[in-house]
């Protein structure tokens, strides 16, 4: 446990941290601000939908994603007020896993919630946040037709996070780090009990003029696990995390993750016109794992390692309209079979800085 700690604080020392997903819009300065994005991931046929809006002191943002392949829907719709430093909000979501793999045994899964949330501004990048989570989840064999776990779960969380991450396409900069818990609570009316802890955190860092680097640390610690919806499990391999491997070729209440990323930029902005070549970048990925349960914090044994090379190319059309496009080769350090990815993400802005009177 201790070397994997301290191996864990060697690589944040060196390189710095780094989480990343879709584009990450800030619009705390904006009076009006609405920014739609789509992305397709292939070879899993992934189509992912995403919309943020702000009229003044109101966001709202809605998410939905539909994997081809693996067979699942997500969807989620959120909206949040600024009281000054004091932000009230709810959250709305819905999933959908019409085969969902454990032990070799396939599972129909469904988890739809709404909660609620609270929370205070410190600063123009750090703040706190609670919601209490209400929560139906059910999870039932494809085989047999048995319900393996249905349940109502309701838990609080806690979050205090730093976010100063501006991931423009050309030089993306700054950190994110966030640490959470969440606690199930029966006397709300929970069937499940549990405890668990996450830390994850992001950094752009560049120690070689316009090379990029970015890293991943992500660390699931359960406190404490009587019972757990089988739903709220981590899983690892694919598209999000260990890309070398299969999707959700693991899974487990435990994680461990590190993720490093090369960015070599190959031209830095090049305009037709209303259109531009932004940037082309060569792309070396390294990503190392711990999935199971609370004894994988407790040896260095049954580590999973994968590596990767790629290429992004980032167009602008017609001044506002942003497309990405990444191909990348990923190899499984255990596996002679290199798994293929690219992904097209588009997105654009809309933005209104004044209202008219100001």
């Amino acid at each position: 446990m201790k070397k994997i700690l301290i191996s864990m604080l060697l690589i944040h020392g060196f390189y710095g941290i780094a989480f990343s997903n879709l584009t990450e819009i800030r619009l705390e300065e904006k009076k009006f601000a609405f920014v739609p994005q789509m992305q397709l991931l292939l070879p899993n046929a992934v189509i992912d939908i995403f919309m943020e809006g702000k009229i003044i002191n109101s966001k709202i943002k809605f998410a939905s994603k539909y994997d081809f392949i693996d067979n699942y829907i997500d969807t989620n719709l959120g909206f949040q007020y600024n009281f000054s430093s004091v932000f009230a909000g709810i959250g709305l979501s819905d999933k959908i896993d019409f085969e969902q793999v454990y032990s070799n045994q396939s599972y129909l899964q469904r988890s739809k919630y709404y909660e609620t949330i609270l929370g205070y501004i410190f600063s123009k990048h750090i703040e706190i946040k609670t919601s209490i989570k209400y929560e139906n989840t059910s999870s039932a064999s494809i085989d047999t037709l048995l319900i393996h776990d249905r349940g109502r779960n309701v838990t609080g969380n806690i979050e205090l996070s730093h976010n100063s991450l501006d991931e423009n396409p050309t030089l993306p900069t700054g950190q994110k780090y966030a640490i959470n818990f969440t606690r199930s609570y029966d006397v709300f009316g929970s069937e499940y009990d549990y405890t668990q802890s996450e830390i994850e955190a992001v950094n752009f860092s560049y120690p070689f003029g316009n090379n990029y680097f970015k890293t991943k640390i992500k660390i699931g610690y359960p406190v404490a696990i009587i019972k757990k919806p089988l739903t709220s499990v981590y899983f690892a391999g694919g598209y999000d995390i260990m890309r070398g491997y299969s999707l959700k070729q693991f899974y487990g209440n435990s994680l461990i993750y590190v993720q490093l990323n090369h960015h070599i930029p190959f031209m830095l902005k090049k305009a037709f016109s209303d259109n531009a070549l932004e940037i082309i970048t060569g792309d070396i990925t390294f990503e190392t794992c711990k999935i199971g349960e609370k004894e994988i914090f407790d040896t260095a044994e049954n580590i999973k390692s994968s590596f990767g090379i790629g290429s992004t190319c980032y167009l602008k059309l017609f001044k506002n309209v942003n497309l990405r496009f990444n191909l990348s080769i990923n190899q499984a350090v255990d596996s002679t079979n290199p798994i293929y990815y690219f992904t097209f993400n588009t997105f654009s802005y809309i933005i209104n800085k004044e209202t008219n009177g100001d």
